[in-house]
């Protein structure tokens, strides 16, 4: 599999916005086969220059966001963490 497993235990981690109930089931139900225990760290930042210049750097021309105007990519990214 894709997650470390073994007679120690196991560990899963996902980087990612995860701020759906869905999003959130679904990754419950991709560690249950090895028994993972889930922990959802979230971290809650006020500063919006701060998130503008993550959401810049981290997400514009990436994957999710290729051919994305930048403006769109943010304004995007800004209601999936509202």
């Amino acid at each position: 599999g894709r997650f470390v497993s073994g007679d120690f235990g196991a560990l899963a981690l996902f980087d990612a916005t995860n701020t759906t109930v869905e999003r959130r089931q679904w990754i419950m139900e991709q560690v249950k086969p090895i028994g993972a225990r889930i922990m959802f760290l979230e971290s809650i930042c006020t500063d919006e220059e701060l998130i503008h210049r993550n959401i810049l750097t981290s997400k514009v021309g990436v994957k999710d966001y290729a051919g994305v105007d930048a403006d769109e990519a943010v304004k995007d990214f800004r209601e999936r963490i509202s």
